[in-house]
């Protein structure tokens, strides 16, 4: 029968008498409240018409006198011992998504139950909501692991009758939220301008350089400008200067005492021979001292690292390579201790190669170049690995003079080598090493022109490596810590993304072949075959609103008969 439309209530004509105008509209607000046109819905009426389209009663022959309670057949369409499947939960920032494949009961579902806990202990977990659906979000902390557990609720089936609770999902589903990462990068930052060598990077001062000329110089060794405290070298009366604070002029190294024994003697330097004496005294003990600092700063410019005469042995099929410190001179067959400690390996030695030949299938360019160390096998063994194809067989190759360099390892490591050879081949590396207590930080910087094929790299090693902007000073903008890359701002171009957190995203186009959201809020939904609200299956007990575009219809199954 179809529904008696209820017409609205009229407003009380103003010309009413006040007590009679009273009167009617309490009357008024008394009928509209039932109505549920005013107040609080869950104050107005429930009519027959309710009853029965809750399914809570059935229509009798003769509706005014009698309202028969249902019953319906206790075993739902699917038994009742359907545990949700394919719990799973996914971590964002602060936000948790929890899904599970649609419910098969048909008009017996009532609700789906999340329970939480911090931790894998159903018996510690709490309720977190319902739904009606198959997705849940959760609100959490920054860096916090959740567990969840999902059951489903079956509707009374009488009157009187009480709801049914499913058994809980199995095992947990567990997520992970992301770190704040503007909080990391911060700390990280604080951690990184705690270390010593901060400092030196936070400070506009340049270090001093040693300029060796027979003549005043105007600017540093190519072509840079001058800087305070700089010092000059006369190599004509080995005469050191240092250029003034104001960095106008250049001022001869002097003992303070010798200037004033001078300056005092000035007037008297005839007849005082003894003063004399003490001056020129003075004077030989400055010239020695200048002596002296024009070796420290030869000292400076040696080469650093260790050469040797160098041979290496493959192994076949195996990128390990030994590389042999012998005697400095061609094809020579005596070995040379190289010095090489294994906690010197540990803490990170580098050897260079050069003009080795191709040897047991590795080619010379797969040879020659800069390693690290992966062993010590002796004295005189060392063991690096190549890279690309393994050794085809087992072999030895010649010694070749100066054809191994082995760097340092001490608190600083330097290794520098430059090669090249007639048939214009290259070979240029450069490695710094700075250790402490097995605690190690280096770089190397390679470049090789092998054979018509060129390749540069430039790699570091740290346990942090962080990139600083004189203009934001308080939190570095690109860091790495524990293999993870922390970057303030980014733009890029394109990305493949395997696992993605979003936080808060603009998105101007999106193809999304998946989607599962708690909300979506939009101005138009389009679809270009079929909409579903609800259930996402298509039987006759699947509860949803189904739009399809194909007959331009609007389906809604709210029952499971």
């Amino acid at each position: 029968m179809a529904e008696t439309k209820i017409p609205s209530i009229y407003r009380v004509p103003s010309n009413t008498e006040p007590e009679l105008k009273r009167y009617l509209e309490s009357v008024q607000e008394a009928v509209e409240v039932r109505l549920g046109r005013r107040g609080d819905e869950l104050d107005q009426a429930v009519t027959y018409r309710d009853l029965i389209d809750s399914n809570l009663a059935q229509k009798a022959s003769r509706l005014n006198r009698v309202i028969e309670p249902i019953t319906e057949d206790p075993t739902p369409s699917m038994p009742f011992n359907t545990i949700p499947q394919n719990v799973k939960a996914s971590g964002a920032f602060t936000k948790i998504l929890v899904t599970w494949d649609d419910h098969q009961m048909g008009s017996l579902f009532a609700r789906a139950e999340i329970w939480r806990s911090g931790i894998n202990d159903l018996n510690a977990a709490t309720l977190q909501g319902s739904v009606y659906g198959s997705v849940f979000t959760d609100t959490v902390d920054y860096n916090t692991t959740m567990y969840y557990w999902v059951r489903f609720v079956q509707r009374a089936t009488s009157v009187s009758g009480d709801e049914t609770f499913g058994q809980f999902s199995s095992p947990a589903a567990s997520a992970t939220t992301s770190a704040n990462i503007s909080a990391v990068m911060t700390t990280l930052s604080e951690t990184l301008a705690d270390m010593p060598g901060y400092n030196l990077l936070s400070t506009t001062a340049t270090a001093a350089v040693v300029i060796k000329s027979s003549s005043e110089p105007s600017t540093r060794v190519g072509g840079g400008a001058l800087q305070v405290n700089d010092l000059w070298s006369d190599t004509d009366d080995g005469q050191l200067y240092m250029r003034n604070s104001a960095n106008n002029a250049w001022v001869a190294a002097r003992d303070a005492t010798l200037v004033t024994t001078v300056n005092s003697l000035s007037s008297t330097v005839t007849s005082n021979s003894s003063s004399l004496a003490t001056a020129n005294s003075n004077i030989a003990t400055l010239t020695t001292e200048n002596t002296a600092r024009a070796t420290e700063i030869d000292n400076l410019e040696a080469d650093v690292g260790k050469k040797y005469g160098g041979r290496v042995l493959t192994t076949n099929g195996s990128k390990d390579v030994k590389v042999e410190t012998m005697a400095n001179t061609a094809n020579s067959t005596t070995t040379a201790a190289h010095g090489i400690t294994s906690d010197d390996v540990t803490a990170g030695v580098f050897v260079s190669l050069k003009n080795i030949s191709a040897t047991g299938g590795l080619t010379a360019e797969q040879l020659n170049k800069t390693f690290k160390v992966t062993s010590r096998l002796s004295n005189s063994r060392l063991q690096v690995q190549v890279v690309g194809d393994a050794a085809t067989s087992a072999a030895t190759s010649a010694t070749v003079v100066d054809g191994l360099t082995v760097g340092a390892n001490a608190g600083l490591a330097q290794l520098a080598t430059v090669t090249a050879d007639i048939e214009g081949n290259a070979h240029s590396a450069y490695v710094m090493q700075v250790s402490a207590n097995g605690s190690v930080a280096g770089m190397v910087l390679e470049a090789v022109a092998q054979d018509g094929v060129t390749a540069t790299a430039v790699q570091f090693q740290a346990d942090k490596f962080a990139i600083w902007n004189d203009n934001n000073g308080s939190t570095a903008p690109f860091i790495v810590s524990s293999n993870t890359v922390y970057i303030a701002n980014a733009m890029i171009q394109d990305a493949a993304i395997t696992n993605a957190k979003i936080a808060d995203a603009t998105i101007e186009s999106a193809k999304i072949v998946t989607l599962n959201a708690d909300k979506i809020r939009s101005g138009t939904i389009e679809a270009s075959t079929v909409l579903k609200i609800g259930s996402s299956g298509s039987g006759a007990t699947d509860q949803r609103i189904e739009i399809s575009a194909s007959g331009n219809r609007i389906l809604v199954v709210d029952d499971s008969s």
